[in-house]
C-alpha cells in the first residue's frame, strides 16, 4: 500500500490538469472508477501502488511526483489571464496545471539553492500605473536608462519565472502571487522583443494587484500603462522623442528601448508628443510595412539567467539533466518545457557563471543591471 501520509491529492489533481484528461477520461483509461479518483484528489483515501502506477504511467509523471510535500490549490482568479473569458475550462487547466508543476519544481530546487528573495514594493495606497512605474524604477535604482533585461531584472527581484509548454501557449503570459512568492509563467513562442513587454506588463499585475484579483479588461489595461511607463520613463522618452517623427527614426527608438514600433509611437501618443493625427498615420505607416517587425530585431538579452546558474551549479558537481529531473521528481521533458529549453540545450551557460558558482557555496543571487 501507497502510506497514505506521503500521498499528496492535489499533486494528483494538478498533473491531471496539467495533462488536460478529465477525472472521467482519467478513471476509464486507468480501469479505476471515478468514485475512486474524485476520493483520491479529495484526499479521503490514498491509492494502492497498482493504481497509482497506472495513473503515474498515463499522467506522464513518476510515481514520486505524487508522494512528495502538497503543491497546494491554485486560485484560478489570482492568475492574470488576459483572455479568461475567452478560455476554455481545459486550457485554464493545463496552464494552471504547468503552473503547478513548476511550484513543486521550485519547491525542490529551494531545498538546494537559497533562491533571491521577493523584493516589491506594497503600496499602501493607490498610484497611477504611471505614478506607480516611477516609483519602481526608484525603489530598484533604474535611473532612466533602458531595461537591459526585463527577465534578470524580474528574477534578481524574487520572481520564478519560467515558459509555458506548448501545449499551455493557449493562455497566453500570465503571472499570480503565491505564499507571497510571485511567479510569471512566459509564452515563448513570441518574439523576444515581444516577451519584454509581456513581462513588463506581469510586473504590472504583481505590483498593482498584489492584493486583489486581476481580472477584467481594466487590469489589463493599468498593467499595459504600468509596463509602457517601466520601459519608456516619461522624461527620458521625451528627451529622445524626434519633433516630427517618422518611421525610421521610431525604429531607432525600438533598438535603444527594447520594445516594438507600435509600442514607441503609442507611448508618444499617450504622452501627448504625438497629435492623434501624427499617431494614426504613424499606425498605417507600420501596418503596410510587414516586413518592419525585422527591423524590431532584439539581441536575445531576454534570457533567464537564474535557471542558468542553478543548472551550472548542478553541472559542476556532476549532476546530468535526467539527474536533475529526478531530483525535482519529473521526466526530463517537463523539465525542458519549463526552464526555455534550457536542460534540451545542454544546461549550458555562460563560462564565467560556471566558474563562479563552483567557488561559491550554493546561495545564488543576481544584480539586476541597466544598460
Amino acid at each position: 500500500m501507497t502510506p497514505a501520509g506521503a500521498f499528496s491529492p492535489l499533486r494528483l489533481m494538478w498533473a491531471r490538469r496539467r495533462r488536460g484528461i478529465g477525472q472521467v477520461e482519467l478513471a476509464d483509461s486507468v480501469q479505476i472508477s471515478v468514485r475512486a479518483i474524485k476520493f483520491y484528489e479529495a484526499g479521503a483515501f490514498a491509492p494502492a501502488r497498482e493504481p497509482l502506477r497506472r495513473i503515474a504511467r498515463l499522467l506522464r509523471f513518476p510515481e514520486r511526483f505524487f508522494l512528495r510535500d502538497p503543491i497546494g490549490d491554485l486560485d484560478p482568479e489570482a492568475a492574470s489571464f488576459r483572455s479568461r473569458t475567452k478560455l476554455s475550462a481545459r486550457q485554464r487547466d493545463t496552464a494552471l496545471g504547468s503552473a503547478a508543476v513548476a511550484m513543486a519544481f521550485t519547491a525542490e530546487i529551494e531545498r538546494l539553492y537559497a533562491l533571491p528573495e521577493p523584493d516589491f514594493p506594497d503600496l499602501d495606497h493607490r498610484k497611477s500605473p504611471e505614478q506607480t512605474a516611477e516609483f519602481v524604477r526608484r525603489k530598484w535604482c533604474l535611473d532612466e536608462q533602458p531595461i537591459e533585461s526585463m527577465m534578470q531584472l524580474l528574477e534578481s527581484k524574487g520572481v520564478r519565472v519560467f515558459s509555458l509548454p506548448g501545449d499551455a501557449v493557449d493562455s497566453g503570459t500570465f503571472s499570480l502571487w503565491r505564499r507571497k512568492q510571485p511567479f510569471v509563467f512566459l509564452d515563448v513562442t513570441k518574439p523576444q522583443i515581444e516577451r519584454r513587454l509581456d513581462l513588463a506588463h506581469e510586473l504590472g499585475h504583481l505590483v498593482l494587484h498584489r492584493h486583489e484579483a486581476p481580472a477584467g479588461p481594466k487590469a489589463q489595461q493599468v498593467a499595459s500603462a504600468f509596463a509602457s511607463a517601466l520601459l519608456m520613463p516619461a522624461a527620458a522618452i521625451r528627451v529622445d522623442a524626434p519633433s516630427s517623427p517618422v518611421i525610421a527614426q521610431l525604429v531607432h527608438l525600438t533598438q535603444k528601448w527594447g520594445v516594438p514600433v507600435t509600442a514607441i509611437v503609442h507611448r508618444l501618443h499617450s504622452l501627448g508628443i504625438l497629435s492623434k493625427w501624427q499617431y494614426r498615420k504613424l499606425r498605417l505607416e507600420i501596418a503596410e510595412q510587414p516586413s518592419l517587425s525585422a527591423k524590431e530585431a532584439f539581441d536575445g538579452r531576454e534570457r533567464p539567467l537564474l535557471l542558468q546558474r542553478v543548472f551550472a551549479s548542478m553541472r559542476a558537481r556532476g549532476v546530468t539533466k535526467h539527474k536533475i529531473a529526478s531530483t525535482v521528481h519529473i521526466y526530463p521533458k517537463d523539465l525542458d518545457e519549463l526552464v526555455f529549453g534550457l536542460a534540451a540545450a545542454g544546461l549550458d551557460a555562460p563560462a564565467d557563471v560556471r566558474v563562479s558558482l563552483q567557488r561559491l557555496p550554493p546561495r545564488l543571487t543576481l544584480v539586476s543591471s541597466t544598460k
